[in-house]
């Protein structure tokens, strides 16, 4: 049987098997689709309009007829995906692949892109990093068609700006964006905040976690963060989880900035609400209306029950898996929006529930991301420095998923280093890339045309940050989900989001923040349709006011793009009242030098003491403090990317050490009487000899 279906957005071939199930239920023909098969086809390149080509083999059974009479019938299934006839565009027409040259004196950021030929004007906007999107008083330049090149004369050495390009097509047929966060030799970030580790429990009472954790902790810590560690009980409710979070926050909301969720910490779900136009947002409706995941509760430092988020309204029980259903007082969440701004970047590692890497346990799970984490910390896991990017959608209407992973990857690589040919799969099997993107129709366990979840148990692929969307599988709370198995995988790959709607931006980390940073973003803002330049992020069917609940980071949000070597061993001594700092050269090219820090607590705060970039292996600490003293040197190097330069450091390299800086160190030989008074006394004493001054007698 040969069926070609012209599919819409969203529709895919595992839904395709699930209509098809329901519908034999339905009738009792006892017809059953066994398995599936993908085999999958690069892009057949005629234009306009573009096609692609997803061929699939269904196994059907008859149930009702037994094993005597299995009768598998191979169905030849050609998905003939048809992108928008209204455009006739690809994805990659709806993004700007900037980059940006530097030049240091005079100050100068020249950003490049590459030319396109269907585009009328370009609008150049400007803004400091970390202020309000880009308003209209930000605009710096008009160009013209014609225009690859904008040099900023107007900029400051030691300054982070955020550029948006936007370009009009045909007197407004469509936009296209661009993002770049640059600077000229940006200063070193040394202390990036306090981190909440929130902990399944159990995990503490693993003697081969627990190691793994504490050196999590040590790892986050000589990254310039400082560490909470809560355990907790996976049994408790969302709002307990909520309340010790935001207990934290509120005792220091200034320095506590991030979450990390590791094991299956309570889900909170929200959504559900009939009149709500994007409800569910994959489309699938009703089958994936209701509640979906939403982690960004946890990171809502304003949540008030039934004020803020509400459990009270909303009725839903169409969708397809129990955990969507919602109704009054059942622990989910009404919202389908964030009520409010969150404040707290959150990631998620929780590798529960995944029985296609059996034998493997949610433990051997565990060990295995934290073992990988360490490795990309320190520099163990080469990655060569381009974008992959592999398209099953095109655009569709008015939408172009894929153009995310072009925005982002001509910044980080430059446009000629992002690559789209080949199969997504085949690709990161061969070769190494450090971000990669794909898409196409999906379901819980997979992404056709991109790979599923029974083969990142199995499978290696050489990429360490992605994005992936599809429909279905966004709903991430489910067995073997395909949004989580990356992670779970023997390759390196350490984060995972799911990027179409909303467009997620990445753009900062190729000036060395966190992926956490550029989550909170994401979850704030939102674009008010094509034409608004205000927000990062837009969808033909997204305004300003829809930021969804279900947008989530799997994944430490603590990790950086940009891995510097550290330092070697380190060897502390102490000759009162100095201490000698020393330690083995760090293997990273083009290091300038090193930055030595100390601290009274591994949980404390850690202070530099060289005033100055040490160039050599040893630095002596005239001012150390008593008692125990943990010691730690980072390198530090000017790390330049397409987007522009800033110092970077290194992982730290950490030592202990006791020290003893009390008593009198000598007296003359003269001396040989010493008066303390008041005597008795309490707290304060002053010691007095012959011929001493005030201010060395106290």
């Amino acid at each position: 049987i040969i069926s070609i279906f012209f599919t819409w957005i969203g529709y895919s071939v595992p839904r395709f098997a699930r209509v098809l199930n329901e519908a034999s239920l339905r009738d009792g023909s006892g017809w059953h689709i066994e398995k599936m098969v993908f085999v999958d086809w690069e892009n057949v390149k005629t234009s306009p309009p573009k096609f692609f080509l997803v061929v699939t083999f269904l196994y059907i059974r008859n149930k009702k007829r037994g094993m005597r009479k299995l009768n598998k019938f191979l169905v030849l299934l050609l998905v003939l995906c048809c992108a928008s006839a209204a455009s006739g565009q690809n994805p990659i027409d709806f993004s700007i692949r900037v980059s940006a040259t530097l030049q240091t004196s005079p100050a100068r950021i020249t950003l490049h892109w590459p030319k396109d030929s269907n585009v009328t004007k370009y609008f150049i906007y400007r803004k400091l990093k970390g202020g309000p999107s880009f308003p209209a008083t930000s605009l710096k330049a008009t160009l013209t068609a014609a225009d690859t090149v904008f040099a900023d004369n107007s900029v400051t050495a030691g300054v982070n700006y955020e550029y948006e390009l936007v370009k009009t097509i045909n007197k407004t047929a469509y936009y296209g964006f661009g993002y770049i966060s640059t600077g000229i030799q940006v200063p070193v970030t040394e202390a990036r905040g306090t981190l909440l580790l929130v902990v399944d429990q159990n995990f503490m009472a693993d003697t081969a976690i627990k190691r793994r954790i504490d050196r999590l902790v040590l790892d986050m810590t000589e990254d310039g963060w400082s560490v909470i560690t809560h355990g907790v009980n996976i049994a408790d409710s969302v709002t307990v989880i909520h309340a010790m979070i935001e207990k934290d926050y509120l005792a220091d909301p200034t320095h506590v900035k991030a979450v990390f969720l590791l094991g299956h910490i309570p889900v909170p779900y929200s959504g559900g609400e009939l009149n709500y136009g994007l409800n569910p947002i994959d489309g699938h409706v009703p089958y994936h209306e209701g509640a979906w995941p939403a982690d960004i509760y946890y990171a809502d430092m304003t949540a008030k029950i039934n004020i803020n988020w509400t459990d009270i309204y909303v009725t839903d029980t169409l969708g397809e898996y129990k955990a969507q259903h919602n109704v009054p007082g059942d622990g989910k969440f009404d919202d389908d929006d964030i009520p409010v701004d969150v404040v707290l970047e959150v990631g998620r590692v929780d590798l529960s529930n995944m029985p296609a890497f059996a034998p493997l346990t949610e433990s051997d799970l565990i060990k295995r991301y934290l073992d990988k984490d360490h490795r990309w910390r320190v520099g163990r896991i080469p990655m060569a420095q381009r974008g992959l990017v592999k398209d099953y959608f095109g655009t569709v209407g008015g939408e172009s998923f894929a153009a995310c992973g072009y925005k982002n990857f001509a910044p980080m690589f430059g446009a000629k280093n992002v690559i789209d040919t080949g199969t997504w799969e085949v690709n990161l099997s061969k070769t190494s890339y450090l971000w990669s993107y794909g898409c196409g129709g999906g379901s819980y366990t997979n992404a056709s045309g991109i790979s599923q979840t029974a083969n990142f148990a199995k499978d290696s692929l050489q990429t360490v940050f992605i994005m992936l969307f599809g429909s279905w599988f966004g709903d991430w709370n489910v067995q073997n989900n395909y949004l989580r198995a990356p992670l779970a995988s023997k390759g390196p790959i350490l984060t995972n989001c799911w990027a179409g709607r909303p467009q997620w931006q990445f753009h900062n980390m190729a000036m060395g923040d966190n992926i956490g940073y550029s989550a909170l973003l994401n979850f704030n803002q939102y674009a008010n349709g094509t034409a608004d330049y205000t927000n990062y992020f837009r969808s033909s069917i997204m305004g300003s006011s829809d930021r969804m609940i279900h947008v989530a980071l799997m994944g430490d949000p603590t990790l950086r793009m940009h891995v510097v070597q550290p330092p070697g061993e380190m060897n502390l001594t102490f000759s009162k009242p100095m201490v000698t700092v020393k330690w083995v050269a760090s293997t990273e090219p083009g290091i300038l030098g090193y930055y030595v820090y100390r601290s009274k607590a591994l949980d404390q705060p850690f202070t530099r003491v060289s005033k100055n970039i040490v160039t050599g292996t040893a630095f002596i600490d005239s001012a150390g403090a008593h008692n125990l003293c943990y010691y730690m040197v980072r390198a530090v190097k000017l790390e330049v990317s397409p987007s522009g330069s800033y110092y970077n450091m290194s992982q730290g390299s950490m030592d202990t050490i006791t020290t003893d800086h009390l008593g009198i160190e000598s007296l003359s030989a003269s001396s040989k009487y010493i008066n303390v008074f008041p005597n008795p006394g309490n707290n304060i004493f002053h010691i007095a000899w012959p011929g001493s001054t005030a201010s060395q007698g106290q």
